[in-house]
């Protein structure tokens, strides 16, 4: 499945997603291409995808507070 063939994404929404997971992945000491570095990216685009106007610091937010459960420390690995 393609999910970024149903998300418009300028120049400045790439910028947000790669600021915010590069930040969410220093923040959790996980390498970019764990398989949580790829969940959060897909989630990062769905979330950008529902409010387009939201800032990288926004989003990190968002993405902290969504991955924060015990389901995502097993990404870790």
């Amino acid at each position: 499945m393609n999910f970024l063939a149903h998300i418009a994404l300028t120049d400045e929404h790439l910028d947000i997603v790669t600021t915010s997971i590069e930040g969410w992945c220093a923040n959790r000491k996980v390498d970019l291409g764990a398989p949580s570095a790829r969940a959060a990216c897909a989630l990062a685009l769905e979330l950008l995808s529902t409010r387009p106007s939201m800032t990288s610091e926004e989003l990190l937010e968002m993405l902290s507070n969504r991955l924060s459960g015990a389901g995502s420390k097993a990404w870790n690995s």
